[in-house]
């Protein structure tokens, strides 16, 4: 759908996203990244860079990604920020969860919900969703089922219908347990958005939206209601 863009935003972005890859290039790959010297070697090394750094951050900052394959060098890679603002936060959130095991954890949030792997023991195990960082780690004691959605969940705010809807078919097609099924809520209204729960092996809950309006996030401040609560 068509949005209006506040006029605030029709000046000039800066290149967040050529900014990042320079520094990177220069702390990672030294004096030859500065000069232009690039390998085959490196060049692979770069994109898969560029790749690691594109992914801590949604579509709204870095929309197309191609290499000039004129030039070998990681900041000529093309970049087009597509949406200011909320989205441009380089900084990573973490949140430490339980689990009973590791093993049915990598099941749901590895092969269903296409998390990477950082670090691993025996205990605990690091994951990469959508460029957040989550840990979780094994708990003695029994994990007992929240009664509803509120107080406690968790997930990922969407810049796209299109990638909230590409997380939902995927769950579906990897029969991860909903908690709730997808909804469209508040239609119509500035706080209009989509939204579906899912339920980790580990009665965790998982809220994965998709706001019509990004002044929703964290704005509307005159709209009393947040979820299913009011006042």
């Amino acid at each position: 759908h068509n949005r209006e863009v506040p006029s605030f935003v029709d000046a000039p972005l800066p290149d967040y996203a050529t900014q990042i890859t320079r520094r990177v290039e220069e702390h990672v790959f030294g004096s030859a990244a500065r000069s232009g010297r690039v390998s085959k070697a490196m060049e692979a090394r770069q994109d898969q860079t560029a790749t690691q750094i594109t992914r801590r951050f949604p579509p709204h900052v870095f929309g197309s990604r191609q290499r000039d394959k004129t030039d070998g060098n990681l900041s000529a890679i093309s970049v087009t920020p597509r949406s200011p603002l909320i989205f441009m936060n380089e900084f990573i959130f973490h949140l430490a969860f339980p689990i009973a095991n590791i093993p049915d954890t990598k099941k749901f949030y590895v092969d269903g919900l296409g998390c990477s792997v950082g670090r691993e023991t025996v205990n605990s195990l690091i994951l990469n969703l959508y460029g957040h960082q989550l840990v979780a780690h094994v708990a003695d004691e029994t994990l007992d089922p929240q009664q509803g959605i509120y107080p406690r969940h968790f997930g990922i705010v969407f810049p796209t219908l299109a990638d909230w809807q590409g997380l939902h078919d995927r769950a579906q097609s990897c029969q991860l347990s909903f908690y709730q099924a997808a909804k469209h809520r508040f239609s119509g209204s500035l706080t209009e958005h989509r939204t579906f729960f899912l339920i980790d092996p580990f009665a965790n809950l998982l809220e994965f939206k998709y706001y019509r309006h990004e002044a929703a996030i964290f704005g509307a401040k005159d709209f009393t209601q947040i979820g299913d609560l009011t006042g």
